[in-house]
Parts: C-alpha cells; sequence; structure tokens
C-alpha cells in the first residue's frame, strides 16, 4: 500500500512539471522571439497562437499540450503494471490528471501564469476514458460547428465530461465508490476549465466573444 501511494506521489508530482511545459509559450518564444501571453487574448494556449501565428503553430501546440496530459496517465499505468502486476486504480488517474491540468494552469515554469486547461483535459479524458472522450468530442464538434466559436465549444463540453461519466458508469454497472470517484475528479476537471474561461464567459454573455475564421 505504501509504494502503492509513493507511486502516486511520484506521478502526481511528474505530471504537475509535465504540465508547466507550455507549448504555446515555448513555440512563440522559440520561433517568433515573442510571449505569446503578451498578444491577443493574452492566454497560452491554441487558440491564442491560432489567432497570433498561424494554423501550424496551433496545431503544434495543440498536439504537446494534448499528449503530455496522456503521457501523465500512461507513465501510471506502466509503473503499476510492472511494479505492482495490477491496472491503476480510479483515483490514481483522477489526481493526476488533476496535477497535469494545474501545471499547464499554473506553471512552475512560467511565473504560474498557463493556458486554460482543455488540450492537456483532453489528452488526459483520452488515457482515462476514450468512450467518454469521443462524447465529449462529439458536444464540441457540434457546438463548434454551430457557433465557430471555441471558448463556447470548450465550456459545454467540459460541463457534459461528468455527465458522460456518471451515464457510462451506471450502463457498465461500476461500484459505487468508483462511480463517486469518478464523476468527481471529472466535475473538478470540469470546474477547473470553466472557472478559466470565465473572462470568455463574460464576452459570450454580452455578444462580443470572436468566432474562429476558418
Amino acid at each position: 500500500m505504501q509504494f502503492e501511494l509513493l507511486i502516486i506521489l511520484a506521478c502526481c508530482v511528474s505530471a504537475y512539471f509535465m504540465g508547466s511545459i507550455n507549448f504555446a509559450i515555448l513555440i512563440s518564444s522559440v520561433f517568433y522571439g515573442k510571449d505569446i501571453r503578451n498578444y491577443g487574448s493574452n492566454n497560452a494556449g491554441m487558440t491564442n497562437v491560432f489567432r497570433t501565428f498561424g494554423k501550424i503553430p496551433a496545431i503544434v501546440t495543440f498536439i504537446g499540450d494534448f499528449t503530455k496530459g496522456m503521457i501523465s496517465i500512461f507513465i501510471c499505468n506502466i509503473l503499476f503494471s510492472v511494479f505492482l502486476k495490477i491496472e491503476s486504480p480510479v483515483y490514481a488517474s483522477g489526481l493526476i490528471g488533476i496535477c497535469a491540468l494545474l501545471g499547464h494552469v499554473f506553471p512552475i515554469f512560467y511565473k504560474f501564469k498557463g493556458g486554460k486547461g482543455v488540450s492537456v483535459s483532453a489528452g488526459v479524458l483520452l488515457a482515462v476514458d476514450w468512450v467518454v472522450f469521443l462524447c465529449v468530442l462529439l458536444i464540441f464538434i457540434l457546438v463548434f460547428l454551430v457557433f465557430k466559436i471555441i471558448s463556447l465549444s470548450s465550456i459545454i463540453s467540459a460541463l457534459t465530461y461528468p455527465i458522460f461519466t456518471f451515464v457510462k458508469c451506471i450502463i457498465i454497472g461500476e461500484s459505487l465508490i468508483d462511480l463517486i470517484m469518478c464523476v468527481f475528479f471529472a466535475l473538478i476537471i470540469s470546474l477547473i476549465i470553466v472557472f478559466m474561461h470565465r473572462a470568455n464567459i463574460i464576452r459570450l454573455l454580452n455578444g462580443n466573444e470572436p468566432k474562429i475564421k476558418m
């Protein structure tokens, strides 16, 4: 039990530091000599990179942030498989996913000013539950196709994450403990994303949130 907790703690710490590697800031500073946080919406994320530097840098940013979320979970799964010969517990993935998200949102390498966490959360979700990931992704795509607003798509899809998690746990007959933990961690991630979009929510309510021009 102690070794199990030690593995989870080590994975949480590594997930936070991995999450703190912000690809929007790296790409803008290395290839353009600029800090993305000083341009556009001042957010260190894919959407602002797209508006400021174009599609290719935005795609690279998304892949980087998305991948670090997945890797954080995979590392935990591998360690449990190799050293304990068991699957990692549900709460481990939840804790590690939240740590990766917090690293992205409050990166220690960049004075705790990072992105809004959508891409890294998507990577975490795919690693944890690909079925729920596809459901959330479908909502994101549908909302975006209708409104052409990334922030609105992100907020609505984030809010559906705990709902889809709850429904799937009920359908597959998950134990009450696992159901509570899965929904709890999904809700925490969802609320963090919504909180990080608070300025966008104000602009949406005022009708001046910009749309994406493809």
